[in-house]
């Protein structure tokens, strides 16, 4: 602040405006690093939720693929579903197979299957797919 012998004590004009530019220039940056860090924050807490609801239905999924393993019934007919009601949210497991038109079809066609697990919740719908292994019995040959 410089004191002129005319004007009474305070900021002149040019300091003001310089002084709000600065202000705008490094309070903007600061305010938007501060809403990236608050938004990946808040996607690593919905992805960590979302992780830890399909990791209850996991249990279930598992005893059931034993089950259909133990009987030699195909996987492919694993359907799970579990509804939760605080926060509202529905979780629907499938087992598929692999598409032929997929290149996995050829190699792991036999083994592997596709575990589609969606959740659904009042304003937004999320898949996430993984694999598990699933031999396929041949019922014409029986082993002794």
């Amino acid at each position: 602040m410089k004191h002129f012998k005319h004007r009474k004590a305070g900021f002149s004009f040019l300091e003001l405006m310089i002084a709000i530019t600065l202000l705008s220039i490094f309070g903007t940056t600061i305010f938007m690093l501060q809403s990236n860090i608050v938004e990946k924050t808040y996607r690593t807490h919905i992805t960590s939720t979302i992780q830890r609801y399909i990791d209850t239905i996991e249990p279930d999924f598992m005893l059931k693929k034993m089950q259909h393993l133990h009987q030699k019934l195909p996987l492919d007919s694993i359907v799970i579903t579990k509804n939760i009601t605080n926060p509202a949210i529905d979780i629907t497991l499938r087992v598929k197979e692999i598409p032929e038109q997929s290149s996995l079809h050829t190699d792991f066609g036999k083994y592997i299957r596709i575990v589609d697990q969606e959740l659904t919740t009042n304003t937004s719908k999320k898949n996430i797919v993984s694999f598990t292994f699933a031999p396929s019995y041949d019922n014409t040959k029986e082993t002794a």
